[in-house]
């Protein structure tokens, strides 16, 4: 069955279900188009297109502190067709000693 509106809506129910049986942070991988894509966030998904931030630090941007921002950096977004994505894989997210918190975020954005 290939991915849809519907996965895309209840996937964080499925992170914190990862979670609460594990306990940790979830990296959420999204294969397609030929590459791997580490999750952050969904922004938006509708009947043919989703559309997600996900981390790559070439394509990041420091944010000043006067910004107000919730996090540090600012993350690539990217909107694909759902018939593009190969897999979804959760994985255990390490936490980094002093960064912002890795992994991906359900609902609005952590601090």
């Amino acid at each position: 069955m290939p991915f849809g509106k519907r996965f895309f809506e209840s996937l964080g129910d499925l992170v914190n279900r990862y979670q609460g049986k594990f306990a940790c942070g979830v990296t959420v991988t999204l294969k397609a188009l030929g590459a791997d894509y580490h999750l952050f966030q969904i922004l938006q998904s509708d009947e043919h297109l989703v559309t997600f931030v996900y981390y790559d630090e070439n394509k990041s941007a420091p944010l000043p502190k006067e910004t107000g921002a919730r996090s540090p950096t600012a993350w690539p977004a990217l909107t694909i067709a759902y018939e593009t994505i190969e897999s979804v894989e959760l994985t255990p997210a390490v936490p980094l000693a002093g960064e912002e918190p890795m992994g991906f975020h359900v609902g609005k954005q952590r601090p």
